[in-house]
């Protein structure tokens, strides 16, 4: 290992960098696992980090990190290397179990997701929604070796022109056994508020024949730091059913179970007749049932053979969006009158169905599209949940303090008050702080060799 003085010493003489300290850190300590037992008495290291965290670095949250070959976002890709996961879905899942506290994870792993959930939670909850929204963009790149798509705005394009994707993803697809570069809209939300877009932009896209799908993700914002994961996907075929779609109502489904008499209904008992069960209204409304048929779908009267099994049509809590005729405000502003939208939906599958979509009124006058929250929540996939409540945070930090051990804490929080004493020091010429960052060095130094000390023993 090198050492701790000389590596500050090339960053002070270079413009010091905490992003690549920490990076010249992390490389050191990477894959390495403290061995317990050594150099330490659990319960003193107990009660020594009741309610301490790891103070980490401040990490420059940059735009930079959509893009590739660049120093930040090299240092972003190995912070977040070991957050596991091959899809959005699966990162959040991966993050979840994190979350809910794993013993004996790999330092490098803990370390990692920790930082998820601090830079993550940052974005949505400190900036406003464009600005979250832009970073938010940069950091999913990061994440999955992609890169963010430049505003046709910033590049001198003109309003509403292409592209409506706003990064491209390596996504592993199911079945697949490599990534798959995927182009993502990406919308941070509130619960009431709609998902717009340039319907200019999405008519251009499609029309262009470089994609046949645009799939979005929207992150809604459900308060004290909870947030929901919704995906779907846009093509030629469902285009009609998101942008500018017709009146829809959300309808109950209702799913067919199999059942047997005994195992569903409590038996009224006679002295004649003995046990005996009889299919009640009562029962069905209880049990969310609409009808009960047998096997072969005839439909049941009221006694029930205990012998038997049966078919109940049961409410489990889905809702399905089921179309009512008519059209929608936000249709009647894309598409204009009633007949040149149902032209559209009988003609949603021709191959000219992009260049029609350009004679529109949307079009011609550069509309928005609306998608409710509604439409959004009836017809996406929810591919997770993450609970970045503070409070829920500082609790999962302490855990992990303590199986990371008082030594990696320690380096850490030196590593952090460094920053903040070496700025004093060349801004405000304060010697003691100059003084405290010395301290800080040597600790780096000392714990930095000690751990490894404790690993190669």
């Amino acid at each position: 290992m090198k050492d701790i003085n000389d590596l500050i010493q090339k960053h002070y003489n270079e413009g010091f960098s905490f992003e690549s300290l920490l990076g010249l850190i992390n490389e050191q300590l990477e894959g390495l696992t403290l061995l317990e037992g050594k150099k330490r008495k659990k319960q003193v290291l107990l009660e020594e980090l009741q309610e301490k965290i790891i103070k980490f670095p401040k990490i420059k949250i940059t735009e930079r990190w959509g893009e590739k070959h660049n120093e930040d976002r090299e240092i972003f890709e190995d912070l977040m290397s070991k957050v596991r996961g091959n899809t959005i879905a699966a990162k959040i899942a991966s993050v979840n179990e994190f979350l809910a506290y794993k013993k004996n994870l790999p330092i490098a792993e803990i370390l990692s997701n920790l930082m998820f959930v601090e830079i993550f939670s940052m974005i949505i909850e400190e900036f406003n929604a464009s600005t979250a929204g832009f970073l938010f963009e940069a950091f999913l790149a990061g994440l999955f070796a992609g890169e963010q798509i430049a505003d046709p705005e910033q590049v001198g394009a003109k309003a509403g022109s292409l592209p409506i994707e706003d990064v491209t993803l390596a996504i592993r697809q199911k079945d697949q056994p490599v990534d798959t570069i995927v182009p993502y809209s990406l919308k941070v939300l509130s619960p009431s508020v709609d998902l717009k877009g340039s319907f200019v932009n999405i008519v251009d896209y499609f029309a262009s024949g470089r994609q046949d799908n645009i799939v979005y993700l929207v992150v809604t914002k459900l308060g004290q730091g909870t947030l929901a994961f919704n995906e779907f996907t846009i093509t030629q075929d469902n285009f009609l059913d998101y942008i500018g779609h017709e009146k829809y109502e959300k309808q109950k489904v209702y799913e067919p179970i199999e059942f047997s008499p005994r195992d569903m209904l409590q038996p009224k008992v006679t002295k004649a007749r003995g046990e005996e069960y009889v299919l009640t209204k009562a029962w069905m409304n209880s049990n969310k049932v609409t009808s009960v048929t047998t096997q072969d779908g005839a439909p049941v009267e009221a006694l029930l053979d205990p012998e038997q099994t049966y078919i109940a049509n049961q409410w489990q809590g889905d809702y399905e969006l089921v179309a009512v005729g008519g059209m929608t405000a936000n249709a009647k502003k894309l598409y204009g009158d009633e007949e040149t939208f149902k032209n559209l939906i009988a003609s949603k599958k021709d191959v000219g169905f992009w260049e029609s979509l350009k004679s529109t009124k949307g079009y011609l006058t550069n509309q928005q599209f609306h998608i409710s929250p509604g439409n959004v929540r009836g017809r996406s996939e929810l591919i997770g949940r993450l609970d970045l409540h503070p409070p829920k945070l500082i609790k999962v930090a302490n855990h992990y303090a303590v199986d990371l051990g008082r030594g990696l804490v320690d380096l850490y929080n030196a590593v952090s008050s460094l920053s903040v004493n070496i700025n004093k020091y060349f801004i405000g010429s304060d010697k003691i702080a100059g003084r405290a960052a010395i301290q800080d060095a040597q600790t780096i130094k000392s714990e930095s060799e000690n751990l490894i000390k404790v690993e190669e023993n």
